[in-house]
């Protein structure tokens, strides 16, 4: 478990983050890649570094940015990202669900500037 939550921290710290600056995680310079699909990418390789199949959800992206909501009223404690993202298959703790808010502060909901 502490692996995984390892795993998911180092990926999460190896994105490239300057690039971006926006909420939205626009780029500052004029590159044609596209950040947002980028990060996105990192976290489901973040959510898969937290529990292997949570990224096979085809509504992960979207649970995580409706768990923007619950991190912008200040709450990461890691109940409500648990909550979210738990199935029947792959139940969560609270430890793993302060992995996914983590993982959503620095990817598709970064902490507005």
């Amino acid at each position: 478990m502490r692996i995984r939550l390892a795993a998911a921290a180092a990926v999460v710290a190896l994105m490239p983050l300057s690039a971006c600056s926006s909420r939205d995680n626009t780029p500052e310079t004029g590159t044609t890649q596209n950040p947002a699909a980028a990060f996105q990418t990192i976290f489901l390789e973040a959510l898969t570094a937290v529990e292997p199949g949570l990224a096979a959800d085809p509504d992960a992206i979207a649970k995580g940015r409706s768990q923007c909501s619950v991190l912008d009223d200040g709450d990461s404690d890691g109940h409500a990202a648990a909550m979210r993202f738990s199935t029947t298959e792959h139940p969560l703790t609270d430890e793993q669900g302060m992995a996914i808010n983590k993982a959503l502060q620095l990817t598709i909901c970064p902490p507005e500037k």
